[in-house]
């Protein structure tokens, strides 16, 4: 699970990274490219007091799949050429928004896991 998380988070920086890129070659604007990391930090503050609780409400293990499956589906949209600029941030927002929920199903996760082995 350690090793599927760290992979999962070098994914996501090394997305936010090339989208930073990528919208700086668009526009040319330094403000742009920067709405990147506010577009990626955003999420956290707002969806993370709203949407958290969520994670107590289903199962983690499917609740940490679906998560994961809307990140990538997001990201793969971020592929499409001559996406616009907006539509890139727009998605990038979604993912943010589902990181919240993810980390708190990975914490609820966690503590089963542990027990689950050291019972044995």
């Amino acid at each position: 699970m350690f090793v599927a998380h760290a992979v999962s988070m070098v994914g996501t920086l090394a997305a936010e990274v090339a989208l930073s890129i990528l919208i700086y070659q668009r526009t040319g604007s330094a403000l742009w490219s920067a709405l990147v990391l506010v577009c990626s930090f955003l999420p956290y503050a707002v969806g993370g007091t709203i949407l958290s609780s969520l994670a107590d409400r289903f199962r983690p293990r499917r609740l940490l799949v679906c998560c994961d499956l809307l990140s990538a589906a997001c990201i793969a949209a971020m592929l499409i050429p001559g996406l616009p600029t907006l539509a890139l941030l727009g998605l990038l927002l979604i993912t943010g928004f589902v990181a919240p929920l993810f980390q708190g199903a990975r914490a609820a996760s966690c503590p089963t896991c542990w027990m689950n082995t050291s019972s044995r």
